[in-house]
C-alpha cells in the first residue's frame, strides 16, 4: 500500500515558484502544489538574525517519490541552503487518497 507525504520548501520570488511548480507537476512527482503566500521568516544565517518575505510551496506526494521530488525542487531553487522538509499524511480521507492514487498511479 502507498504512503502519502507533504513536502514542503520556501522561496523568496514567484518565479521560482513557477519553476518548482512545473518541474514538479509536468513530471508527476506530486499530485498538487499549494502556495502559501507572504509569510515572514526569521532565522540566523552567518551568525545574524535575519528576516525575509517568502512563500510556503507545499505538496502532496507519495512517499516513493521524494527523492525525485527533491532532486526537481532543489534543481529549481534558488536558496544556497534550501529548506526540504517532508512529513508522513495520517488520516486521509478515503476521496482525496483515490484522487492522490488516480494522479500519481
Amino acid at each position: 500500500m502507498d504512503k502519502y507525504v507533504i513536502a514542503v520548501t520556501t522561496v523568496n520570488d514567484e518565479a521560482h515558484i513557477e519553476r518548482i511548480k512545473d518541474a514538479v507537476l509536468s513530471n508527476k512527482l506530486a499530485a498538487c502544489v499549494n502556495v502559501i503566500p507572504y509569510v515572514m521568516s526569521h532565522y540566523w544565517w552567518k551568525n545574524e538574525i535575519k528576516s525575509d518575505e517568502e512563500f510556503i510551496i507545499v505538496m502532496k506526494t507519495k512517499e516513493s517519490l521524494v527523492e525525485k521530488l527533491k532532486v526537481a525542487v532543489l534543481s529549481n531553487h534558488p536558496y544556497k541552503v534550501a529548506e526540504f522538509l517532508v512529513f508522513p499524511i495520517t488520516g486521509m480521507g478515503s476521496h482525496y487518497e483515490e484522487w492522490i492514487k488516480g494522479v500519481l498511479g
